[in-house]
């Protein structure tokens, strides 16, 4: 069943634009404002965590328990289509390609900010900021959400994903710091199994002998570099999986090949999916 659901929610990711606009989570960060304005600031930032999350999570179970079979089942593919993304990483990638190509700096540098989350540097350093925020990319906006499908349903979609949110909501940093570096940590555990099978899911992808070097030479000598040790090791990983070592070999080719390399990676999660799913309808 679950193998079904995922497949139904990515091809309605793929192949309707209009559903990004409901990926907003307005009412999230509405309610997250209401919520924490109401809770006591003396109380820790990850018990507050726990009660913002709690409301949504149970309220999302009580729903699924009270519905029958078949409405069940279009609950969690509404559930799981409405987690991922929010936006569509081959659009978004696609856009920042055709903004190269047309050699127009200014809608790259914009394409660019808007999938970095951040803005970006010029020529070579652009490239390989937007590179690595597609290795990232691939784990937050899919594979790290399905993980979660697959173990918790989903109420472990909506879960990594509210998470997500609450870690880097645009006003949490103005009024609550603590919840914020709560929701950080929590995202971090919630990142740390599924950036692992992500990355080795770029070795099986792409060049598996350089990315597994690129593994090991992160857990010995560059994990210190990077913030997030997910992160770096989705960057590394993937960077090795690309046979790409310095910012100067980048170019726009390379953007396009790492977008081929993670939808490979997605591919190859669906089919480990659909082997376990018969591997257990057999026994």
């Amino acid at each position: 069943m679950n193998l079904i659901i995922i497949l139904i929610s990515i091809a309605i990711d793929k192949f309707s634009r209009d559903i990004q606009n409901l990926r907003r989570f307005e009412w999230f960060r509405r309610y997250q404002r209401q919520c924490l304005a109401m809770l006591p600031q003396d109380w820790s930032g990850t018990l507050r965590l726990v009660l913002l999350l709690a409301l949504p999570l149970i309220l999302l179970e009580l729903i699924l328990a009270a519905l029958p079979g078949l409405f069940d089942f279009l609950l969690a593919v509404a559930v799981l289509v409405l987690c991922l993304g929010p936006r569509d990483l081959t659009e978004q990638v696609q856009e920042y390609l055709d903004a190269c190509e047309r050699e127009d700096q200014e809608a790259a540098a914009r394409h660019a900010a808007e999938l970095c989350g951040t803005p970006t540097a010029e020529g070579p350093a652009q490239i390989s900021q937007v590179i690595d925020r597609i290795l990232i990319e691939i784990n937050e906006r899919y594979l790290a959400v399905i993980f979660w499908f697959v173990v918790l349903g989903p109420f472990g979609a909506l879960l990594y994903r509210l998470t997500a949110l609450a870690r880097r909501a645009p006003d949490a940093a103005e009024f609550d710091t603590a919840l914020l570096e709560a929701a950080r940590g929590l995202h971090a555990i919630l990142a740390w199994l599924p950036a692992r099978i992500c990355a080795l899911s770029y070795a099986l992808a792409g060049s598996m002998t350089d990315a597994l070097h690129n593994w090991r030479e992160y857990d010995t000598e560059h994990a210190r570099y990077f913030a997030d040790r997910s992160t770096g090791l989705l960057i590394m990983a993937g960077r090795g999986a690309l046979s790409v070592d310095t910012v100067y070999t980048l170019d726009t080719d390379t953007v396009a090949q790492t977008l081929e390399l993670g939808n490979r990676a997605l591919l190859i999660w669906i089919i480990l999916i659909a082997l376990l799913t018969l591997f257990s309808l057999a026994f």
